[in-house]
């Protein structure tokens, strides 16, 4: 016990999270009555924002009137962000083509701009009746990273071999599988680049002459 009580200074200090736009950063302070075993609250009101962000922290800061009672003591506060996203992805550069080797494009969306500080890597499978690796285009990685501050990122479906090869226009269809981010998940819905094939081909026929007593030509 106290005798005579004591008053506390409560203040904040920035870690993560910005003290008014993140958290109510307004000082305070608490009076015990000196009752051992008493416990003060202090209360922190917390902005739910909508940004898709990290979790982030602040430090409450102690400070006694009562030079007989400690005062060192911090603790450490934790705003869990409530955020999720979906990625997307969309054929932006449909369009490819032997002709010129004109490669197509890819756009995978996070729907909000990534403000977790940190990259967030998607994945995704390769199909599609186009044969990568060289044969009609470069093959893909297989994931992309959507930097922080950034809300998209692009694949570039490149590398497209003008053969002699008459085929047909060939498809690449790319669908997200998962991402880095457990608050990050993904629409699996496809999205398909064709590359448009541009070699033809000429049947002829030659003339012959035959014998009738051949019966056949």
């Amino acid at each position: 016990a106290v005798e005579g009580g004591f008053t506390v200074d409560y203040s904040f200090t920035d870690g993560s999270a910005t003290g008014g736009s993140d958290y109510d950063d307004t000082a305070g302070t608490l009076t015990f009555a000196g009752t051992a075993g008493e416990v003060q609250t202090i209360t922190v009101n917390i902005t739910n924002d909508t940004l898709l962000e990290a979790d982030e922290t602040f430090t409450v800061n102690l400070t006694s009137s009562n030079a007989l009672v400690a005062d060192t003591d911090t603790a450490i506060g934790t705003i869990t962000d409530n955020e999720t996203a979906t990625v997307t992805i969309s054929a932006n550069d449909a369009a490819a083509a032997e002709t010129g080797s004109d490669g197509g494009q890819f756009t995978v969306d996070l729907g909000t701009v990534n403000n977790t500080g940190a990259p967030i890597t998607v994945n995704y499978s390769v199909g599609g009746t186009a044969t990568a690796g060289g044969t009609d285009y470069t093959s893909l990685s297989g994931s992309v990273q959507i930097a922080a501050g950034a809300q998209t990122a692009t694949i570039d479906v490149s590398g497209i071999v003008d053969d002699l090869v008459v085929e047909g226009d060939e498809t690449v269809t790319v669908t997200l599988t998962g991402t880095s981010d457990a608050a990050v998940s993904v629409d699996a819905t496809p999205a398909t680049v064709t590359i448009a094939d541009n070699d033809t081909a000429t049947l002829t026929v030659g003339d012959v002459t035959v014998d009738e007593a051949a019966g056949t030509l």
